[in-house]
């Protein structure tokens, strides 16, 4: 998606008119900052800021490129799943915004809107092997007996059962 004569002045505006900098708006706001700063300055200093920005506008081409690919890869996928689904996915992924394609793609997924830790939890308590009895009302590991109470437990649970009475 970059400009086949190689001015970086003319890829970012051809991005822009695309709308690739919803991709990575803060990067492309350098990218084109260093653009302006670029063409304030002269002789050596000049010939250095276009050397990094033409390195950064080949990074972010090449980072482009690889999302761009992913999400198409992706919108595929999701609108063979959902048909239903496919006309807003392929808008967001026309507009370039990849990250509200991926958000889309979790909640058609059916996440059902637990969090990472409540996923991981669910996950967990599906593959975990059956405690015994006697381990499940413990607490403790499969197979293990039950712990027994520490003293200074055991001490402090008389003094507080003697408090709460008085």
């Amino acid at each position: 998606m970059t400009d086949p004569g190689g001015d970086p002045r003319a890829t970012l505006a051809a991005w822009r008119e695309a709308g690739a900098e919803r991709f990575d708006p803060v990067g492309f706001r350098f990218i084109e900052a260093l653009a302006r700063r670029a063409e304030a300055h002269g002789g050596e200093a000049r010939r250095l800021l276009e050397a990094k920005l033409a390195k950064a506008v080949a990074e972010y081409g090449e980072r482009l490129r690889q999302a761009r690919g992913e999400a198409g890869t992706l919108l595929r996928r999701l609108a063979q799943r959902y048909p239903a689904a496919a006309d807003d996915l392929e808008r967001r992924y026309e507009a370039g915004d990849f990250k509200a394609l991926g958000r889309a793609a979790g909640e058609l997924e059916g996440r059902s809107g637990l969090g990472p830790l409540a996923e991981l939890l669910k996950h967990a308590a599906q593959h975990a092997p059956e405690k015994p009895a006697s381990a499940a009302a413990s607490g403790g590991p499969p197979g293990a007996e039950p712990a027994a109470e520490l003293k200074s437990v055991s001490y402090f649970r008389e003094t507080w059962s003697k408090l709460s009475v008085d």
